[in-house]
């Protein structure tokens, strides 16, 4: 929130200054006006694009601890949980690791 009020000010201070500079050439009316336009839309896209950037950066920065913190969660749930036996292999007729069904594979 500083940022973005602190952008906020500073780009109407721009503005602000961007007329008296652009007075004090004492240009025609047309090319005052297209200087003054074209140098506002530039400080107005520099602001927003700044914005956005930090304000993506924080939010991709929240993702990716919450993305860490599942799968730590996951991760700790399988571990510190009941023992289950591991998923049975597929396509292999798998029912137990000491079982007389159990073959190698070379026979």
């Amino acid at each position: 929130m500083n940022f973005t009020m602190g952008l906020a000010m500073a780009l109407l201070f721009f503005w602000t200054s961007l007329w008296g500079i652009v007075r004090s050439y004492e240009p025609n009316p047309f090319v005052a006006t297209a200087l003054f336009l074209c140098s506002a839309a530039a400080g107005f896209s520099y602001v927003v694009s700044y914005i956005l950037a930090i304000y993506g950066a924080a939010a991709g920065g929240v993702y990716g601890l919450l993305k860490v913190a599942e799968s730590s969660q996951r991760r700790r749930a399988h571990i510190g949980g009941a023992q289950q036996p591991p998923p049975p292999r597929m396509g292999y007729n798998f029912s137990g690791y000491n079982n007389q069904n159990d073959r190698p594979h070379y026979e």
